[in-house]
């Protein structure tokens, strides 16, 4: 049984791509599963799919505007902490199996490393150096670079509860220092060692690729990472992203 999770609220996306990303599971997820959203605006999402009231995830009520974007899915590690879990984004297009989930270890909460990331490898080099908030800033924070996503995070039991206690107990700091929960993460935890990752060939980028709008029919998920505004979003694509989206209705 795995424990599907999504968020919904603002105006940036619509119903249609809850129930969109709901029956794409239906289609490539063999195992049991249930599917929840954290909406503030219910209407017209599928009657199949739980639904729990945004208000509720009001725990960083005391964040100015513009930053820490996305903690509140760190509110899902506390909350639920039994079970396989797993925490989608909205504007991702599953379109193959999902078997790499029949024998997932969950010591650590698993996020996505940003493979495509090829304008900077050059700086991969420099990644087994780093051992302190600081240094990382140092080495990364001139280029504005974060190599991971939680696009789509698995975790078990309590395995990911230490990430909503860690940030919420510093959250001022946090608030001051992030403007994103992905950046976040990667200066945080992923220098600690407290992270997991997927496997390469299982999801790409569709707007930040060497070669971006490719369709890579051997890998299972494409991200299409828009939240700034920078690229297509699923709603804006044409041809074979369209077409298999459009198949979820």
């Amino acid at each position: 049984m795995i424990n599907f999770f999504t968020f919904k609220w603002g105006t940036k996306y619509n119903y249609i791509y809850v129930n969109r990303l709901y029956n794409s599971l239906k289609k490539h997820c063999k195992q049991t599963f249930s599917f929840t959203c954290i909406t503030d605006n219910p209407k017209n999402i599928k009657d199949q799919i739980n639904i729990i009231d945004f208000k509720e995830f009001n725990y960083f009520i005391d964040c100015p505007p513009g930053r820490l974007f996305t903690k509140e899915k760190t509110i899902l590690f506390k909350l639920y902490n039994q079970g396989t879990n797993i925490l989608l984004d909205l504007d991702i297009l599953i379109h193959n199996n999902l078997n790499f989930l029949d024998n997932i270890s969950l010591k650590k909460p698993i996020f996505i490393w940003n493979y495509w990331d090829w304008l900077k490898p050059h700086y991969y080099d420099k990644i087994t150096n780093i051992h302190s908030e600081k240094s990382a800033l140092h080495v990364f924070g001139k280029l504005n670079c974060v190599y991971m996503n939680s696009s789509f995070v698995a975790w078990k039991d309590k395995s990911a509860e230490f990430i909503f206690d860690n940030l919420y107990n510093k959250r001022k700091y946090a608030y001051y220092v992030y403007n994103s929960l992905d950046r976040y993460l990667f200066y945080q935890h992923w220098r600690k060692n407290q992270l997991d990752f997927w496997p390469k060939e299982i999801f790409y980028t569709y707007n930040f690729e060497k070669v971006p709008y490719t369709f890579k029919s051997n890998y299972k998920i494409c991200l299409f990472n828009n939240s700034h505004g920078n690229g297509y979003d699923l709603h804006q694509t044409s041809g074979w992203s369209k077409t298999i989206w459009d198949s979820y209705d």
